[in-house]
């Protein structure tokens, strides 16, 4: 009888953590506040390296890619090209 209750115990324990992990809390407040910036960044200059201030620059290279330019570019993403421009797709 009191293995059948371990056994019991057991199995209502692992099915609360199975639960408990299934629940997302979502970005924290300050990851969601630094990508907000980055999508206003993104779709004011195009996500054109060579048009953003350098405010934004200097915000992307050392407050999101922790120093490196080429990984702030990632970031930023490929330029945007209206169809029928040059370039463009």
């Amino acid at each position: 009888m009191k293995t059948q209750w371990y056994a019991i115990l057991l199995a209502v324990v692992a099915m609360g953590a199975v639960a408990c992990g299934d629940r997302d809390p979502g970005p924290s407040a300050e990851t969601q506040k630094q990508a907000d910036r980055l999508a206003q960044i993104q779709q004011r200059t195009g996500s054109d390296w060579n048009k953003l201030t350098p405010d934004d620059k200097d915000y992307l290279v050392n407050q999101l890619a922790h120093g490196s330019e080429s990984t702030a570019k990632m970031l930023l993403g490929p330029p945007s090209h209206k169809p029928g421009k040059p370039g463009g797709q």
